[in-house]
């Protein structure tokens, strides 16, 4: 009995020896762990803050890039525009990009426009105070060195203060062209940008500007820190008391100098959290040690009592495991009925143990797996055991799929099987989440996610299968390629979620018009796909004319109805090709017949198409070669006033003649130009030879007259037209008055206000402005009004059967009289007899040419149209 309790004394003093050493490791351990993860907050927390001052950089960074990269910029940093600044650097625009202060330096270094938002003030100092304008361009060249790589602010320490810049250098939209200057753009560091850092971090921020003279409420420690070394941390966090604890960052301006502190404030909820944990773990230590201290007496005393009855009882639950996630029973193979259970088959079942020994087994599952059942406890111990998928009812009717395993046993000379059921629902359900997620990627890869039908990648794998079956079976399977006509119209005017609602409308309505059993696709933009299957190819001119007749329908889309075309070529197979890349390939030549027949068509494809393909490109490939060796030549026709019968001036049209394919018409090689992007190399061709050869007339003795360009959308578009002629005038040494521009009136009416300002830019410069081929596009003429133009020439259609109908009279009368009235001079085109001229004259038309007067000719021989008589009168016509 002492030798007992002497053990026990030892045992409770090494426990408390342990209990004081573990205490103190705890206690010491957490603390740090705890202070390490609060640093660890507050530094992610501060950079959480300093990347809220990154998105204000980015913010004015992105708005000095889309303007430092506009056109209308980079001319404005070159002739300094009073209107464009008015329009794009007012009060209200300055206020909401909460922009303080902006400056445009040319190329030179020289200060085309500043501005600068005067302190507690709502108006904008224009130009910017002098020592700001010095500061801005003193460090332009650091701020530009400075991008979003970087991951640094650029700050700029101005005399009111630090303030985030951003420079950026002007250029062309698409990249041409040298830089023609630097934007410069400044957002003040102060209460209202800390208020927005503290919304975009979702954490208090704070913003101190470091000055060696002044601390306002910077701790003392913190402002002495902020003017260390550099080379030293960047960030500091200091405890403020027991419940909070702050966090601060330096940064430095351009030029490297400490220039900002910013901060943010957190609770300290961790380390609080810490001393509990370690409280509350010491405490369940101790619980626990003399938990363990209680048990062990308990366990040493039954120890000693323990008999033979507690060694079968603990044979008996060994057979059975208490905490196994699977049921498992020991079961009766003679009677069908439970012995023992785990809780997890409670759990399985839904039964308790009364429940389940009450009744037999077979009655747990469904009545159609009895056999199997049966044939699991009647298997002899020799039989290889598998898992049977059973389905398991429980009493309120909910059926389980389960896995059932039986294994004999026996215990004490009895046999028994022990039954182990596995709840599979959940693998099930994940087997079939993860079959219906295959099918869904499966759609998803062949299905257009805009408008749900099949796509490019369908088609290709479909296509060859019904090629097959049609071979074999003597039939025809016919490919329909159909592209939307001017469905880039539908996007300008009403944006790109328009134009998606406008394919989805298209897409339903060609599903619509087209039998069930043809496969309809989407393959691209605005391209689709029908294939269908018919014994004979003739029937595929029937279902070509339906589908056209039935897409022009109007279709109405959000509110608006939507006339619709559509061009289309057809390819069928065997006849045209058994290669499926090879139909769509000639379907896709089909369609730009169609195309090239005037659209709202369809075509079959002929063989011959192929050649016509390949000569278009042939023709393309010549063009290139032509504008670059110079063999497009310039012809002029002459324009007469028809009052004096004097030209007045003349029309630039392009002619080719190749030493191989002879003379190519204009009406051959236009339509190649634009649709290759030529036209824009061919105008500048055409521009550069009319300039030069206005010059040579001057040298020459002559007075040149007006000469008309013709200028096209993609010139337009993709060029400053404005530049682009006035460079021409200054490199040929002409006046830019002796020039015209003529554009139509689709032309012109594509960006209608960006295209006013080109044209008043010309006009201002004395280049005079035409709308050619009047009266043919738009109905509504209200931008005539608004155009910077000098003259409208009425297109040939209306001339060429004035004498012979009285509509066309009508409509040339009307457009004179509307000129008039607009001020504006009237050419008439296509003046082909002696009576176009008079009539035209008797209407009030002043000007006119045709093959009446002349045809076009080459330059040499137009010194005729440049007498002396004629030198007279083109001057006065031209000043």
């Amino acid at each position: 009995m002492a030798l007992l309790v002497r053990k026990w004394l030892i045992t409770l003093i090494a426990a408390g020896l342990f209990l004081v050493s573990v205490s103190l490791v705890v206690q010491h351990v957490l603390l740090d762990s705890y202070e390490r993860l609060e640093r660890e907050a507050v530094d992610q927390s501060i950079e959480q803050v300093g990347r809220a001052l990154q998105g204000e950089q980015r913010q004015i960074g992105l708005v000095a890039n889309d303007y430092a990269s506009w056109d209308d910029m980079y001319s404005f940093a070159h002739d300094g525009n009073d209107r464009f600044a008015k329009l794009n650097f007012s009060t209200p625009g300055l206020r909401d990009m909460q922009v303080d202060a902006v400056f445009v330096f040319d190329e030179n270094g020289r200060e085309v426009f500043s501005a600068e938002q005067q302190p507690n003030a709502e108006q904008y100092l224009r130009p910017a105070s002098v020592p700001l304008h010095q500061q801005a361009l003193d460090n332009r060249a650091a701020l530009r060195s400075l991008t979003a790589a970087n991951k640094v602010v650029p700050l700029l320490r101005t005399q009111r203060g630090i303030a985030v810049a951003v420079a950026r250098p002007i250029i062309h939209t698409d990249r041409s062209g040298p830089e023609r200057g630097t934007l410069v753009l400044l957002r003040r560091v102060g209460a209202a940008m800390a208020t927005r850092m503290s919304e975009s971090s979702r954490l208090p921020a704070r913003l101190w500007d470091i000055d060696p003279a002044k601390t306002d409420d910077l701790p003392a420690n913190v402002h002495s820190w902020s003017l260390s070394q550099l080379a030293g941390a960047t960030s500091l966090s200091l405890p403020v008391d027991q419940n909070f604890i702050r966090g601060f960052m330096r940064l430095t301006d351009v030029n490297g100098t400490p220039a900002l502190v910013v901060g943010t404030q957190l609770p300290r909820s961790l380390y609080r959290q810490g001393k509990e944990t370690a409280r509350y773990l010491i405490v369940a230590i101790v619980t626990l040690v003399l938990l363990v201290l209680v048990v062990a007496l308990v366990l040493d005393a039954k120890l000693r009592r323990s008999t033979q009855r507690a060694r079968d009882s603990e044979t008996l639950y060994r057979a059975v495991v208490e905490q196994a996630q699977e049921g498992i029973a020991l079961v009766d193979p003679d009677t069908h009925t439970v012995l023992e259970c785990n809780p997890a088959m409670n759990v399985l079942t839904a039964r308790d143990d009364k429940q389940l020994q009450s009744e037999p087994i077979d009655r747990l599952f469904d009545a159609q797996f009895a056999p199997q059942l049966w044939s699991l406890l009647s298997a002899g111990s020799d039989i290889e055991r598998t898992p049977v998928e059973l389905t398991l009812l429980r009493p309120d009717g909910t059926r389980v799929n389960c896995e059932i395993m039986i294994y004999p046993l026996t215990l004490e000379s009895r046999r028994l099987g022990c039954m182990i059921l596995r709840d599979v629902s959940q693998r099930k359900r994940a087997e079939q989440r993860i079959l219906d997620h295959e099918r869904k990627l499966e759609h998803l890869a062949n299905h257009d996610l805009l408008t749900d039908l099949p796509n490019r990648l369908h088609v290709m794998e479909i296509l060859p299968q019904l090629i097959d079956t049609a071979v074999r079976d003597g039939g025809t399977v016919a490919v329909f390629h159909i592209d939307v006509d001017n469905f880039k119209n539908i996007n300008d005017s009403g944006g790109h979620e328009l134009g998606d609602q406008f394919l989805r409308a298209f897409a339903a309505r060609l599903r619509s018009v087209v039998s069930h059993e043809d496969l309809v696709a989407r393959i691209s933009g605005d391209e689709f796909v029908v294939l269908a299957k018919a014994r004979e190819a003739r029937v595929f001119d029937n279902i070509a004319s339906r589908i056209s007749e039935k897409l022009r329908a109007p279709l109405p889309v959000a509110d608006r109805q939507f006339a619709v075309s559509v061009s289309f070529g057809i390819a069928v197979a065997p006849r045209d090709g058994t290669d499926a890349s090879e139909l769509l390939h000639n379907a896709d030549i089909a369609l730009y017949q169609a195309k090239e027949h005037g659209r709202d068509t369809y075509q079959f494809f002929t063989r011959d198409m192929t050649t016509r393909v390949h000569e278009r490109a042939v023709l393309e490939q010549a063009l290139r070669s032509a504008i670059a060796l110079g063999q497009i030549k310039v012809f002029y026709q002459p324009v007469v006033d028809l009052r004096s019968d004097v030209v007045v001036g003349m029309e630039a049209l392009a002619r080719w003649q190749h030493p191989e394919f002879g003379n190519v018409t204009p009406t051959q090689f236009i339509p190649v130009a634009e649709e290759s992007g030529l036209i824009v190399d061919l105008g500048e061709s055409v521009l550069r030879q009319v300039c030069l050869q206005i010059a040579e007339w001057s040298r020459a003795g002559l007075q040149p007259v007006p000469v008309a360009v013709n200028v096209s959308a993609q010139q337009l578009q993709r060029t400053d037209i404005c530049e682009r002629v006035l460079s021409a005038c200054t490199a040929a040494g002409i006046s830019p008055r002796l020039l015209r521009v003529e554009l139509t009136e689709s032309v012109v009416m594509h960006e209608l206000e960006r295209h006013v300002g080109t044209l008043e830019r010309l006009r201002n410069a004395g280049v005079g402005v035409s709308i050619d081929d009047f009266g043919t596009g738009y109905s509504s003429l209200s931008y005539l009004k608004h155009l910077p133009i000098d003259h409208l020439k009425i297109d040939r259609s209306f001339v060429r059967d004035m004498t012979v109908d009285a509509n066309d009279a009508a409509i040339v009368a009307a457009i004179v009289n509307m000129a008039h009235s607009l001020k504006l001079e009237t050419i008439a085109e296509g003046v082909e007899t002696a009576q176009h001229a008079l009539r035209l004259l008797a209407l009030g038309c002043q000007q006119a040419q045709g093959y009446h007067f002349s045809p076009a000719v080459p330059a040499s021989e137009c010194a005729r149209f440049l007498s002396p008589k004629a030198e007279a009168r083109g001057q006065s016509s031209v000043a």
